[in-house]
């Protein structure tokens, strides 16, 4: 969605963890979906490849446990890495900035309720909007207390602030057309790749 520099993002590596949203993938439920391709593991293999919009499952079951790993491959970006560094950006503005960007921080606010949305619809396993609501806000709240408690050293974070105001110098067209791109091709939210 956005350009992001190696830098700020090694900074913001601690917030955006890999995980995915939901359990283990009902694979009998998905079946017959248009545009879902599913592979199930050839020769015995325990692995099986679900395929949508470009974005790649492999969901392994091993010993009892399922794993689940996701990358996208669309050309769009990993919904839930943007969807963090987003919250992350929010976050900061909020402790750190938020007289100096009113617009952008209401911005934020509007693009990460659309991500929620995206999420909710197109995610492998079922997640309502207000679900997906609650885990954003919860992670939000984490964020925002991370950063306020040392608001001087932590609003120091140079990368972070160059990210800030690479977006904000976008403006708000350019913002939300790259939002609407970013969200066109319906694929299930992953991660990775994200760093």
């Amino acid at each position: 969605m956005f350009a992001w520099s190696t830098a700020a993002l090694v900074a913001l590596s601690h917030h955006a963890q890999a995980q995915e949203l939901g359990g283990p993938i009902d694979l009998e439920q998905l079946r017959g979906l248009p545009g879902l391709v599913i592979e199930d593991g050839a020769q015995g293999s325990n692995t099986t490849i679900i395929r949508k919009g470009g974005v790649e499952i492999r969901q392994t079951f091993s010993n009892g446990q399922t794993q689940t790993f996701g990358v996208d491959n669309s050309g769009q970006g990993a919904i839930l890495c943007t969807w963090q560094i987003l919250i992350t950006m929010r976050a900061v503005i909020d402790a750190c900035y938020a007289k100096d960007y009113v617009e952008l921080l209401r911005d934020l606010d509007e693009d990460i309720g659309k991500i929620n949305t995206f999420i909710s619809q197109n995610n492998l396993t079922p997640i309502t909007k207000p679900e997906v609501d609650r885990q954003e806000a919860t992670r939000s709240k984490t964020l925002g207390d991370e950063w306020s408690r040392a608001p001087s050293e932590s609003c120091s974070n140079k990368p972070m602030l160059s990210m800030i105001k690479g977006l904000a110098d976008l403006g708000r067209t350019e913002r939300m057309k790259r939002l609407d791109e970013f969200l066109g091709t319906p694929r299930p939210p992953v991660t990775n790749p994200c760093l």
